[in-house]
C-alpha cells in the first residue's frame, strides 16, 4: 500500500521560462539534454536574448511558476507524481515535472498557479 509523502511546498517568486536550445544556458535551474535537443528551465530575468539564436527565441515558453516538494523522496516511492498529476489534471491544470536526485519540482503556468496551490494544499501539502 502506498503511503503518500506530504511536505512543505517551496515556492519561488521568479517567473521561469522553458527554452529549447542548442546548448545549456548559464544560470539555468534545470537542463535536460536528450541527444536531440537541450531543454533549459531558467528564470526569465536570466535570459540573455543576445546569446540565443533566432530559432531558439522562437522556442521560448514563458510565464511558469516553480514549486519544489521540500523533502527527500526515496527512489522506491511509487505514485508520488501520479497523485499530484491526477489532482491537478482534475482541475484542468497541466504541469511539467523535473526531478533531482532528492526531490521533485513542477512547473505550473502562471495563469493556473493559485488554483494549483489551492489544490495541492487541499490534498495535504502545506506552504
Amino acid at each position: 500500500m502506498l503511503r503518500m509523502i506530504r511536505c512543505r511546498l517551496k515556492l519561488y517568486d521568479d517567473r521561469f521560462a522553458v527554452i529549447k536550445t542548442t546548448k545549456p544556458l548559464r544560470g539555468a535551474f534545470a537542463v535536460v539534454d536528450d541527444g536531440k535537443e537541450v531543454t533549459c528551465v531558467i528564470r526569465q530575468s536570466e535570459i540573455q536574448n543576445e546569446i540565443l539564436m533566432q530559432k531558439e527565441k522562437e522556442c521560448i515558453q514563458p510565464d511558469f511558476r516553480l514549486i519544489t516538494f521540500d523533502t527527500d523522496i526515496p527512489f522506491e516511492t511509487v505514485g508520488f507524481i501520479a497523485e499530484i498529476s491526477k489532482a491537478l489534471s482534475d482541475e484542468g491544470i497541466s504541469l511539467l515535472v523535473f526531478s533531482s536526485y532528492s526531490t521533485d519540482h513542477i512547473l505550473i503556468r502562471e495563469k493556473d498557479y493559485e488554483k494549483a496551490l489551492k489544490k495541492l494544499v487541499e490534498i495535504g501539502f502545506w506552504i
